[in-house]
């Protein structure tokens, strides 16, 4: 069983184990950076999505010794959705009320002209893309906070 863990400081972490206390036991330990006197758990749960993730280097062209090999990871879109819906609730409603609130598209401008050449729809789209950033900001600093 794969279990999601939240952190006090709004990092989320994942854990294979057999049971909840075993996946709490991996979640504290050294292999997870975990420092008994600044990090908590705050919650443990079950993920109940089939586990996907995915992993390419950040920048193997990088000259610098440290960077060359680092790996970076994604996980997979149900796995990270499910993430996002239970540790960070928050950010969830923020970018669907972004979508109430800024829509992407403006439905009246001209729908014929290409996006490139639109201007109200870019417009639009950067109007958009504004609000989402605000309240994504706002969002994750709420996120921070829930947890400390």
């Amino acid at each position: 069983m794969i279990f999601v863990a939240r952190y006090n400081d709004g990092s989320c972490g994942t854990a294979e184990a057999e049971n909840e206390e075993q996946a709490r036991k991996l979640l504290q330990s050294d292999e997870m950076r975990f420092d008994p006197e600044q990090d908590q758990i705050v919650s443990v749960r079950r993920l109940k999505a089939s586990f996907a993730s995915r992993w390419f280097f950040e920048d193997q062209d990088s000259e610098d010794l440290v960077e060359i090999d680092r790996l970076s990871g994604l996980l997979g879109i149900t796995v990270a959705e499910e993430i996002l819906q239970h540790e960070y609730p928050m950010i969830a409603a923020a970018h669907a009320a972004c979508e109430q609130e800024e829509p992407f598209f403006d439905k009246s401008a001209d729908q014929i002209t290409p996006i490139v050449h639109n201007r109200p729809q870019l417009r639009q789209m950067e109007k958009w893309e504004q609000n989402l950033l605000r309240r994504l900001r706002q969002a994750i600093k709420l996120e921070l906070e829930r947890t400390r």
